[in-house]
């Protein structure tokens, strides 16, 4: 009994501790997802205005 009242809040800290990893671990992988996201939309972007120079290359190249 003494041993449980000493054990229940290491316990309860190390739960704390793992829950927090968790919902961390969670943040990142939200930081992560909208990451791609933004770097999937930039790659689109870039590729689309690769499109539009190849076909405007005499237009670029008069404005420059």
């Amino acid at each position: 009994m003494n041993n449980n009242a000493f054990l229940s809040p290491l316990f309860r800290l190390v739960e704390n501790v793992s829950v927090k990893r968790k919902v961390y671990k969670k943040n990142i992988c939200v930081l992560c997802y909208t990451v791609n996201i933004f770097r999937k939309f930039f790659i689109f972007i870039l590729i689309f205005a690769i499109k539009l120079n190849t076909y405007n290359v005499s237009n670029v190249k008069a404005i420059l």
